[in-house]
């Protein structure tokens, strides 16, 4: 009901996105970026809504929000992500498989080719298959591993902050 409400008060605010309870004012440029904002808060106002002061966080470059962080150079995912990711040993069982592929899964719009690496995985997976772990295997998790450590940027679209928040809903 607040993200109905929130949305009927934002909806027609340029460079406005929320989910939630959470606002993100963007622009390509400072002054385009300063123009939404202070129609925003002057919406805001109007309709009667609070901020909380300890939870607003203004002019910076880059954010994390929903796993993902945003800036200027575009998104890629949180760094916490990658690292606990990243320092994940080798499945022993199809549990463990399965949980390393969920983690995968949400970072795999930034590994090229991730449906391809990850189908000797993804096959081991099948309930039809038996558990062995193979060189095949090996060699698709470290790749995954290896791309996803790897500077990830993908240029970072309006488009795709609304997709994430559509992931989240």
């Amino acid at each position: 009901m607040f993200q109905q409400a929130l949305g009927s008060i934002l909806h027609d605010i340029e460079g406005v996105t929320h989910y939630i309870d959470d606002i993100i004012v963007h622009g390509k440029t400072k002054s385009e970026h300063d123009a939404s904002l202070k129609k925003t808060l002057d919406r805001l106002q109007e309709k009667g809504a609070k901020l909380n002061k300890e939870k607003c966080i203004f002019g910076v470059q880059q954010l994390s929000f929903l796993g993902h962080t945003f800036g200027r150079n575009g998104i890629s995912p949180e760094p916490q992500k990658v690292k606990a990711i990243a320092n994940i040993a080798p499945p022993t069982s199809v549990s463990e498989l399965r949980s390393f592929l969920g983690m995968t899964q949400f970072v795999s719009r930034y590994i090229e080719g991730d449906t391809t690496i990850t189908e000797p995985l993804r096959t081991l997976n099948r309930k039809s298959e038996i558990w062995i772990w193979g060189k095949r295997q090996g060699n698709a998790f470290a790749e995954l591993k290896r791309k996803l450590t790897n500077k990830v940027n993908t240029y970072c679209t309006l488009r795709m902050v609304q997709e994430v928040q559509a992931q989240k809903s």
